[in-house]
């Protein structure tokens, strides 16, 4: 069954992806389950020289989720193309490099070293804070994101993907400004702030007092931002990523807009997750008696037009 999913310019096999930030570089799930043929690997947060992350404790686990603060560690460009990219591509694996800079500059020289490689493209983190706005994180401030997207325009080589931020009132106004770019794959969303306290020693838990919460407990939340970024034009590619725990967590967003799905803190728990829902997704296309996944989400797409009339 076919169930290959188009993203403006790139072609992806299957419309399951490994999320940035839990699968590292992919190449680890490799003994749970043919990577190349399931799912295509979004590599953990690259920057243009290498991060050590934030100080520990890291992790807290809550009753629904969790928090990180692991700071987007990872080895930096160099070592990227050294030792890793040339391991993804000897194995065919599919791949789309996930990037962040401190500022703009940054984002241009990591974009010009990167395009050298096979990545099918990048995936922009526009949660991380621009140290030349006082930290406001580039994806908080329309005119800062906006002129992002300008510059990293001029010098990509690869298709972009946007990742969008929660932590707005309002996520319509950004997935505009990426469509205004011509930027149609966007990825929604990133993790949601939050923290946690120590009541024996009366101090936040984290070092960085707020961490990036994910798990089950935001898929609600998540549901919606897609749904509404979807409504926003049918040109916009949304690559829902939050809380997916169950097959039918998978189904839910793309009945409400998504063309791809992020799986990410699932891969903690089951590593199996991607072969499984892949087997599951081509039985519930059966089960409409459709023949593609491209077939369902416009059997989906019919059926959210009765949800407004």
């Amino acid at each position: 069954m076919e169930l290959k999913v188009s993203l403006k310019n790139i072609t992806l096999k299957t419309p399951f992806l490994l999320a940035s930030g839990t699968c590292g570089f992919g190449l680890i799930f490799e003994k749970f389950f043919d990577v190349k043929e399931t799912a295509t690997v979004i590599t953990k947060g690259l920057s243009l020289n290498p991060n050590p992350g934030n100080p520990p404790p890291r992790l807290y686990e809550t009753y629904a989720g969790l928090l990180n603060s692991i700071g987007l560690e990872n080895p930096g460009a160099d070592t990227f193309l050294k030792d890793i990219a040339p391991k993804l591509e000897k194995k065919k694996i599919p791949y789309i490099i996930n990037i962040y800079g401190k500022d703009i500059d940054e984002f241009i020289k990591l974009v010009e070293k990167l395009n050298k490689t096979q990545a099918l493209a990048y995936e922009v983190n526009v949660s991380c804070p621009n140290v030349k706005k006082g930290g406001l994180a580039f994806g908080q401030d329309l005119d800062t994101l906006k002129t992002l997207l300008k510059e990293i325009k001029k010098v990509s080589k690869k298709e972009l993907i946007v990742k969008l931020s929660p932590n707005v009132s309002d996520i319509k106004p950004f997935v505009k400004v990426c469509l205004d770019e011509n930027i149609f794959n966007i990825t929604v969303a990133n993790t949601y702030l939050g923290m946690a306290v120590d009541l024996k020693n009366f101090k936040p838990h984290f070092k960085r007092i707020y961490a990036g919460y994910s798990g089950p407990a935001i898929k609600p939340l998540t549901l919606r931002f897609v749904y509404e970024a979807s409504k926003v034009s049918e040109k916009a590619n949304i690559i829902a990523s939050g809380g997916i725990t169950t097959f039918k967590d998978v189904l839910e967003y793309f009945l409400v807009g998504a063309k791809a799905v992020q799986l990410g803190s699932i891969l903690f728990r089951d590593s199996k997750a991607p072969a499984k829902f892949k087997e599951s997704l081509k039985a519930y296309i059966k089960s409409l008696n459709l023949n593609t996944f491209e077939e369902l989400l416009e059997f989906f797409k019919e059926k959210r037009k009765a949800w407004e009339v």
